[in-house]
């Protein structure tokens, strides 16, 4: 996360500069819901007014962050359903008919590493492929 203070605002009168906040994302037990923890306030700066006013405020930004900032999955599972079974039903062809619909997908796991989070997940649905026609070629 990286909050910019910067042109624009009063604080541009004394120059910009970043404050960053580092956390760890945690997966809840039902697995939809990401929350942060062990949210952290980087406030050194070489701009000396952006590097007071981080660590003015990193006991109230630590408050508001841990634990309280959430993003829930629903809305984004919804989609990611919608665009696996739109992908499934292109899967047909002259050759094959697949005929396959995913009811559910669940976030089961974060892998979190220092340049990456990767999530795993778990799909449940049916799929029934028939294959119409096998055509061979001579080498």
């Amino acid at each position: 996360v990286r909050v910019l203070i910067g042109p624009g605002g009063w604080l541009s009168k004394f120059g910009t500069g970043t404050v960053y906040v580092f956390a760890k994302p945690h997966l809840s037990t039902d697995g939809q819901v990401i929350s942060l923890k062990q949210v952290e306030l980087e406030t050194t700066s070489r701009n000396a007014i952006v590097a007071a006013l981080g660590e003015a405020s990193e006991p109230w930004i630590l408050e508001a962050l841990e634990g309280r900032a959430t993003f829930r999955l629903d809305p984004v599972r919804e989609q990611l359903l919608e665009r696996i079974n739109t992908a499934l039903d292109e899967l047909s062809s002259g050759e094959i008919d697949v005929d396959a619909k995913i009811n559910d997908i669940r976030l089961i796991r974060l892998d979190v590493g220092p340049e990456y989070l990767r999530g795993v997940a778990t799909l449940d649905g049916k799929a029934t492929v028939a294959v119409k026609e096998i055509s061979f070629e001579a080498l």
